[in-house]
């Protein structure tokens, strides 16, 4: 098989169509995986579904220079291979993304826990001061109570 004609990730200029080379819609590495932004678990999710619309891209492009060539066959290893990067591509992001979601998830639980601790913390040490300020109330209520029904005011 020619070398040229087997690399799927060649990308030919418009308008240069040439028999020995393999019309392949993007270079392998034109995905923006790695890119600033994908930090963030938006940003990866942002990147996973510009893939999606890449591998339309590319399906598309890889149809369209198969049905216009002679050489069938070098077109659909270039294809191939092509597929088989993106799909490795593609897991690897489901990857990234799933993990940024985890920690995601795990950081809004340890909020929550630390916030149970300072609760907690709270009624240890406040806990005491409430408890007689609430008994010391209560009480002059139920003497205020008690006195009015005797008619002591």
């Amino acid at each position: 098989m020619d070398a040229e004609a087997g690399e799927a990730g060649v990308q030919q200029p418009a308008g240069a169509a040439s028999t020995s080379t393999a019309a392949v819609p993007f270079d392998r590495s034109s995905s923006r995986l790695g890119a600033p932004g994908a930090e963030s678990f938006d940003g990866a999710l942002r990147e996973l579904k510009d893939l999606r619309s890449q591998l339309h891209e590319a399906a598309d492009c890889c149809a369209k220079a198969f049905l216009s060539t002679d050489k069938k066959k070098m077109i659909l290893e270039g294809t191939k291979g092509y597929i088989c990067d993106a799909v490795v591509a593609v897991i690897d992001h489901l990857g990234t993304v799933s993990s940024k979601l985890e920690h995601k998830l795990q950081e809004r639980t340890e909020v929550a826990q630390t916030e149970r601790k300072i609760n907690f913390l709270k009624q240890v040490i406040f806990g005491p001061e409430l408890h007689s300020s609430l008994s010391l109330r209560f009480y002059q209520e139920i003497s205020i109570d008690i006195c009015m029904r005797q008619g002591g005011f």
